[in-house]
């Protein structure tokens, strides 16, 4: 039996990231995943569900659904679901080998298949986000 290598399996040497903050965490989303970024305001206009993601995940903190400035809306999603942020950084490209698995402690927490790493950029940890891994079920109007 021979165990397959890495470099034996489809994994690109990059992932396009959209940078962002949320209550000043540094975050990643891979870029497919996004089908668009629209205003807080015209989420509200097309009564879009929001996932809020610090009732989702491990943070401390109060929500972010207050005052987002900026919307991401996921691809695939049903019902129709976004997660709300303050500010988009950039879209960059992230070598595959610069990213790191969490610690244990953090992958036992609430929201640990969604957070699923972590890349240094500029001495600041991004934390890596799958949205097709949060619970659409738990969507919420934008308020």
């Amino acid at each position: 039996m021979t165990v397959s290598s890495l470099d034996d399996q489809n994994i690109p040497e990059e992932i396009k990231l959209l940078t962002f903050s949320i209550k000043g965490i540094k975050m990643g989303v891979d870029t497919e995943q996004i089908d668009e970024m629209i205003t807080a305001d015209e989420a509200l206009a097309r009564q879009c569900n929001m996932i809020d993601l610090f009732e989702q995940l491990p943070f401390h903190g109060k929500s972010v659904m207050s005052g987002p400035q900026k919307v991401l809306m996921m691809k695939e999603s049903s019902p129709l679901c976004g997660i709300a942020i303050d500010s988009p950084d950039e879209i960059i490209s992230v070598p595959v080998n610069n990213i790191r698995p969490l610690p244990a402690l953090a992958l036992s927490s609430r929201g640990k298949m969604a957070v699923w790493g972590a890349f240094v950029k500029n001495e600041e940890i991004v934390l890596l986000l799958d949205l097709m891994k949060l619970p659409t079920a738990t969507c919420g109007k934008l308020s």
